[in-house]
């Protein structure tokens, strides 16, 4: 295997992907990742929160989901 691709190899190794989003709030990198989907979802008003009807409806729920992104190169953003 290439060195290059050795090392990318090895980088993605050390990388734990929370599977949980209190997981991820107790690591300071995934913590200001999901600051940042946030306010970004705030700025879209892509949400708001609202009061549900009184005849039994449920909330309709969400799940986040942790994944890398790579830049040229295979460089992890």
């Amino acid at each position: 295997m290439p060195p290059q691709h050795q090392a990318f190899v090895k980088e993605m190794e050390n990388i734990k992907i929370p599977t949980k989003v209190e997981e991820a709030l107790k690591n300071p990198k995934w913590a200001k990742a999901v600051e940042a989907e946030m306010h970004a979802l705030q700025r879209n008003g892509t949400w708001s929160t609202v009061s549900l009807p009184l005849r039994k409806k449920k909330p309709v729920g969400c799940k986040w989901i942790f994944t890398l992104k790579h830049r040229a190169y295979g460089i992890i953003d």
